[in-house]
């Protein structure tokens, strides 16, 4: 064993001094070049792999405080949003309340006005509200059959039942609501109104002579004690009219928009 060890050496020292001298030679020169340009390469991108490692960390990072940024902003805007709306809800719930003062000081009437704390349906959830519920009762001076109206005077509906604190406002499109009626060409009553399946209120019997045409404005007579006269009630939709008959109908659309109030005003002597 002893005597194979230097023969190795001395084989691979051969083949060491055969490359050296072949290098000076310059016979090595094209192995040399594929070698050196490959490892050169390896290098090269052995040496661009910390720089691309940070410019991707850093791409991260900016990544990171851009989707931070985006998000505050969508939060602001969110606020603003909800500041405008409401600064809009406070405009609109203002020129109400001008209205409504407008309307009581031109007519001279007392108000007593109330919120609304409840929307009832009579049919299911998917029947449009027939009566209100309000937070003001005879503890307030309220008083069964008062008639209650919107900021411009528009009749809401009137007084069905009532309790100390509350009371429930029988809608114009109630089937209970009941109002004597005229229209401005005439001064009497031509009829009772009737809510018709809590959309459109009807007016039946009224005599053929009176001319009735659609567009025109149904108002409150005064007939009722507790319903003072010229309240608007809505307008004429429809006229109806049978061959031989003795009286004619009208549909009317109610003059308020139900679903847009948050308070009402009733009428008190």
């Amino acid at each position: 064993m002893s005597r194979q060890r230097p023969k190795k050496y001395i084989w691979w020292l051969g083949i060491i001094i055969v490359l050296i001298i072949a290098h000076f030679l310059g016979w090595l020169s094209k192995p040399e070049n594929i070698i050196s340009r490959g490892l050169g390469a390896v290098v090269f991108y052995v040496a661009k792999v910390p720089q691309a490692t940070s410019n991707w960390w850093q791409t991260w990072q900016q990544h990171q405080v851009c989707q931070q940024e985006l998000h505050q902003a969508q939060d602001q805007i969110k606020e603003l949003n909800l500041s405008m709306l409401s600064y809009a809800n406070l405009v609109e719930e203002n020129q109400k309340l001008r209205d409504l003062l407008n309307f009581q000081q031109l007519g001279g009437h007392k108000l007593v006005t109330a919120n609304i704390i409840y929307r009832g349906r009579v049919g299911g959830l998917l029947a449009p509200d027939q009566t209100f519920i309000i937070d003001k009762g005879t503890n307030q001076g309220l008083a069964l059959d008062e008639v209650a109206v919107d900021e411009r005077g528009a009749v809401v509906g009137k007084i069905g039942q009532i309790k100390g604190d509350s009371a429930e406002i029988w809608l114009t499109t109630n089937k209970n609501c009941r109002l004597a009626v005229t229209v401005t060409s005439s001064s009497e009553t031509i009829g009772v109104t009737q809510g018709d399946l809590g959309l459109t209120i009807q007016v039946d019997l009224i005599p053929l002579q009176l001319n009735l045409y659609p567009g025109q404005e149904i108002i409150t007579s005064g007939l009722e004690p507790t319903v003072p006269k010229n309240l608007v009630v809505g307008k004429i939709s429809q006229v109806l009219k049978a061959d031989n008959a003795l009286w004619q109908s009208a549909i009317v659309e109610p003059a308020v928009n139900f679903s847009q109030l948050n308070f009402v005003s009733v009428i008190v002597p």
